[in-house]
């Protein structure tokens, strides 16, 4: 494992017990737990650390490792409701991550949760629940929008994020997908229980790629994001996600092994 240099006093686990716990949870479509979620697994697999030196060491190793990124109860809408534990967004209005991302290569999941189905004739327009000169439509739409964003606050944050395919744009940028598009390959729209993939990259290109249940959206691709941006999603007319920051609760795997989760830098933790 290359761990136990780390930690004195403390003989690793028979190597058996490693590889099944691994191999099982593989089997069963996980990923790879972390090497603090390992440790803390060994009780329930009935081994032992042996020394409080070496329960010690376990317990730093875990506080140290770095977390990943969340969202924040700070960057929302007063009218969206977040459950921190789960990631599960839903009310009115648009919320950002807790920090900018700051590492080269990441990559998330946002899962579709709810999207009632709008009834009756309403304007179609991506905007429509925001739209009329910030009236609601008299239809309410259920919408989600998912990506990126620069910093958004105040009445920014009472809407759905700002796209760059915007006929007006706002005084901020966004790059994201949203609900009411068709989209290739199988020109349909985002529907219950989707899972939206968001692959971002500083220093290549394309900086932005999003992902539709395993499959590349290539015609969504983002050549330049510029600034300092966010993952951010945003959520009107009964809508409800889970935003996965962790790559446990990956349904599908990145682009490539590079796109890690996102971690929050030093200055944030």
């Amino acid at each position: 494992l290359g761990l136990w240099p780390l930690i004195p006093g403390v003989s690793p686990p028979p190597s058996y017990l490693y590889s099944t716990s691994f191999e099982r949870q593989r089997s069963s479509g996980g990923r790879e737990p972390s090497v603090a979620a390992f440790i803390a697994s060994w009780p329930s697999m009935g081994c032992c650390l042996g020394t409080d030196a070496g329960l010690a060491a376990a317990d730093s190793l875990a506080e140290n490792e770095t977390p990943t990124m969340t969202l924040s109860d700070r960057r929302k809408g007063p009218k969206v409701s977040l459950e921190a534990r789960s990631g599960k967004v839903s009310g009115v209005g648009a919320i950002l991550s807790t920090a900018p991302i700051d590492q080269d290569r990441s990559y998330w999941e946002v899962e579709i949760s709810k999207l009632p189905l709008p009834e009756g004739d309403v304007d179609d327009s991506p905007f429509a629940a925001d739209s009329h000169e910030g009236k609601e439509a008299e239809t309410p739409v259920a919408l989600c929008r998912i990506g990126v964003t620069e910093t958004l606050s105040g009445a920014l944050l009472d809407r759905h994020l700002p796209s760059v395919d915007d006929d007006k744009q706002g005084p901020r940028k966004g790059w994201v997908v949203e609900s009411c598009v068709l989209y290739a390959p199988a020109l349909q729209q985002l529907k219950e229980g989707d899972v939206v993939g968001i692959a971002v990259q500083l220093s290549d290109f394309p900086m932005l790629q999003f992902f539709l249940n395993g499959e590349h959206l290539g015609g969504c691709d983002v050549s330049r994001v510029s600034g300092t941006v966010y993952p951010a999603v945003s959520v009107s007319g009964g809508a409800v996600l889970h935003v996965h920051f962790g790559d446990d609760k990956w349904a599908h795997d990145p682009p490539s092994a590079a796109f890690q989760p996102i971690l929050m830098a030093k200055d944030v933790i």
